[in-house]
């Protein structure tokens, strides 16, 4: 979602917002040039930008009663100092006050109007606020979501709606102040206390506090009149009654002035959706031991792919097949709570490109088929959801390189023995888990799949291969050279 959230963003704030970035690795001054080399953009548009960022730094002091100074001279660049404040801080209050993000945060926190009255409110023209809409229903529309332009609200499935709410708000604030104004956050906290007494359950600090804000995103909307009308199919997923004998459901109606079933029924069944809650203990028993004896749709899907993808991918270990079986679990359960939606609670985007191997996503798009044809289950359907979340079961254990089309890098450089031996274990080491790689120090061969790495871009009149010219020692501009290498060799092999 952090992704998403910065596209959202203003192009000033964009820039503002990677310029404060540097600061969470670079204590001193940086240079004029350094950030322009960063953000890509010329020298003078870098002066440009850190004049606005003066003035919203002065208006995060007044308005926060903060004291984050501003440094900037001509021969030396910029430095920030934050004596009691952070960059993380900066970061938030710099996209509380982007106009698209605030009309978005607005629509989570439901403070928006019929736009008229919203206008004049926030004293934004009706056209910016029309132009906000649509980059914000670009956002939305990979979650079958869309905002109503006039009485500017979310238009969509109610469970989808808040489940947006929850993911948006967390990413926003999660290291900030609670957004929520009128909903107590201790008493929250009390709830979750109950929770881990009822189960003999110890959440940690993150996931508390992940509770605590997804319920609170729950209680807002039903205060509101945005309820669960359909529940679906959820009652053979959730053991109701369970619940109930733990008075859990008591509590929340008593601290919480929460009286309709299908309210409960929303939140178990998302909080069944996160893998944290299956660390061993009785409510992992109790969700699982429920789907067992209700041969639910999720559980005989979780039971033929684990089976079938040991099979044909990879054992794994004994140890850790209790761990992987639930996230199976989770990511079928998930597949069928929000069918045709994707949302990325696991953070696959942080994998980079590097998160799409093409042999091995082929393999996988295989096995969810295959997976459809043997089951006749919807679950198989979602095959973005499914595809996404198997790649991160090899990320874990690292196999996804052996997927791929084998290159040989062979070294032949005007290079000592010594040397070339030290270069050698630096490239392997650097491309080890992002290519199927075995990198040698011989004479080259004439395969389709060797690549020729030299100090000497003259044997190139002699020789037809790939040749990969750097200039040792190896620096990060040579590592950048072979990876465009490998990678055109890739698509050739392909």
């Amino acid at each position: 979602m952090q992704v998403e959230l910065f596209k959202l963003l203003e192009n000033r704030n964009k820039f503002c917002y990677k310029i404060i970035e540097l600061f969470q690795v670079e204590q001193d001054w940086v240079e004029v040039q350094t950030v322009s080399t960063n953000l890509e953009i010329s020298e003078r548009s870098v002066q440009r930008y850190f004049h606005y960022l003066d003035e919203t730094i002065e208006e995060y002091n007044q308005t926060n009663n903060k004291h984050v100074k501003f440094f900037y001279e001509k021969f030396k660049g910029i430095k920030l100092e934050f004596s009691d404040s952070s960059v993380e801080q900066l970061k938030i209050h710099l996209a509380c006050n982007d106009e698209n993000l605030q009309l978005l945060l607005d629509l989570c926190l439901l403070k928006t109007d019929y736009i008229k009255k919203y206008s004049e409110k926030k004293f934004i023209s009706i056209y910016s606020i029309k132009q906000s809409v649509k980059k914000i229903n670009q956002l939305l529309s990979s979650f079958n979501l869309t905002v109503d332009a006039n009485k500017l609200e979310f238009v969509g499935e109610e469970k989808t709606v808040r489940f947006f709410c929850y993911i948006f708000l967390w990413t926003l604030f999660k290291n900030g102040n609670w957004p929520f104004e009128y909903i107590d956050e201790d008493r929250l906290h009390r709830t979750v206390d109950h929770v881990e007494d009822r189960f003999g359950y110890c959440f940690t600090a993150v996931h508390r506090k992940k509770i605590a804000y997804f319920i609170a995103v729950c209680l807002l909307r039903s205060k509101k009149k945005f309820f669960i009308v359909d529940t679906e199919n959820w009652d053979q997923y959730i053991n109701f009654s369970a619940f109930r004998r733990k008075e859990l459901v008591k509590t929340v109606e008593r601290d919480h002035q929460v009286f309709e079933e299908n309210e409960f029924m929303y939140i178990f069944v998302i909080l069944e959706m996160t893998h944290w809650m299956y660390r061993p203990g009785k409510v992992k028993d109790l969700i699982l031991e429920h789907h067992q004896t209700r041969n639910t749709d999720v559980y005989v899907a979780t039971n033929l792919a684990f089976k079938k993808f040991q099979k044909d991918f990879f054992e794994i270990p004994n140890g850790m097949q209790e761990i992987f079986y639930t996230f199976f679990f989770c990511t079928h359960l998930q597949s069928r709570i929000f069918p045709g939606i994707y949302f990325d609670l696991d953070d696959f985007t942080s994998l980079g490109e590097s998160g799409f191997p093409k042999n091995l996503t082929m393999k996988l798009k295989e096995f969810i088929r295959e997976m459809k044809v043997l089951s006749q289950l919807e679950i198989f359907d979602e095959e973005e959801l499914l595809l996404k979340r198997y790649l991160l079961l090899f990320s874990y254990f690292e196999y996804w390189s052996s997927f791929e089309p084998k290159v040989e890098i062979a070294i032949d450089a005007d290079l000592s023995f010594l040397v070339r031996e030290r270069m050698r274990k630096m490239i392997q080491n650097h491309f080890d888990r992002r290519y199927n790689l075995e990198v040698i120090i011989s004479n080259p061969s004439l395969k389709r799949n060797c690549l020729v790495v030299t100090n000497m871009p003259s044997i190139n009149d002699t020789n037809t291969g790939n040749i990969c010219v750097v200039d040792p020692p190896l620096r990060q501009k040579d590592f950048l050279i072979i990876e465009k290498r490998v990678d055109k060799l890739l698509r050739e092999l392909y």
